[in-house]
């Protein structure tokens, strides 16, 4: 029998529909039925990993994330001038043969306050990627910049030096080697982005928040979750403690500013030239 259904006519409507616990109390939910001391009782017995879908109705899917601090609604802001008398800005660069480039610029205040400004993730040529760089760089007051390690093996197969060395040769850009504790640079993000709320109201902010024109980024971090046991055995074993090596390129260079702790430091008064004034003699009056 033909399929003579036309589906093109299909007009497809979804509502997605999220719903904690709370929605069933009697006291602060609609229409609830149970008491809140009993759903305290409830939560109480519910592991912390499992408190995203259980108690705050979550999908499912969302309950292995790594970052379970991470917040749109307090992390992403909207972005703002970033004047060289005020912030320090540090850059990281990951690099890869088969995806774009993925780089990071992070801005430092004089409280240690840390603001995610600017990102690239692109395809580009070495030398296009060089140019994008340097442009971003002249927006700020750059500190230090750090590249990922296996950019600083030589290429002796082909007969290449390492990406770090060509970028600094042929491009004037001068990178460090990042880190390569993994572990540790998830672990300084999470911490960075600890926050204390009482009664719906911040009481402790967050160390790091995030531009909201840096979506790559916020993409990366909704989405950054813990690897899973597959199969049969999976019941069997303790859940991994390694997050899935996919689509953390920008998490990466987040967790190698944030391991070398990029400070502010106070620009340096540059000294004023006078026109008409033969500096050679001032600086040497005995010339």
């Amino acid at each position: 029998m033909l399929d003579s259904f036309n589906y093109d006519n299909i007009e497809r409507k979804i509502a997605v529909v999220e719903a904690d616990m709370e929605c069933a109390c009697i006291e602060h939910g609609t229409r609830g039925h149970l008491k809140h001391a009993d759903i305290e009782r409830m939560i109480a017995e519910i592991s912390e990993d499992e408190r995203q879908a259980r108690v705050h109705g979550k999908f499912a899917h969302l309950v292995g994330l790594v970052f379970k601090k991470w917040n749109k609604k307090i992390h992403v802001i909207p972005p703002f001038e970033i004047r060289n008398a005020d912030y320090v800005v540090y850059h990281a660069l990951d690099t890869h043969l088969n995806t774009p480039y993925a780089g990071l610029w992070l801005a430092v205040d004089g409280y240690g306050r840390k603001y995610v400004v600017d990102e690239l993730w692109k395809n580009l040529t070495e030398s296009e990627l060089a140019m994008m760089v340097r442009a971003k760089n002249e927006k700020y007051r750059m500190g230090r910049s750090i590249i990922e390690p296996a950019a600083d093996i030589s290429e002796q197969a082909v007969g290449m030096t390492s990406l770090k060395m060509r970028l600094q040769q042929n491009h004037g850009l001068y990178y460090e080697s990042g880190s390569k504790e993994r572990t540790a640079c998830i672990q300084r993000i999470q911490k960075a982005l600890e926050f204390v709320e009482v009664g719906g109201k911040i009481e402790q902010y967050p160390e790091l928040f995030v531009f909201s024109t840096c979506e790559r980024l916020i993409w990366e971090m909704d989405r950054y979750v813990y690897d899973e046991w597959k199969g049969k055995t999976k019941e069997a074993k303790d859940p991994k403690d390694k997050p899935v090596d996919k689509d953390d390129h920008l998490i990466e260079d987040l967790g190698r500013l944030l391991f070398i702790e990029p400070t502010f430091y106070i620009p340096e008064p540059q000294e004023p030239v006078y026109e008409g004034v033969n500096r050679s003699n001032i600086l040497d009056p005995f010339d």
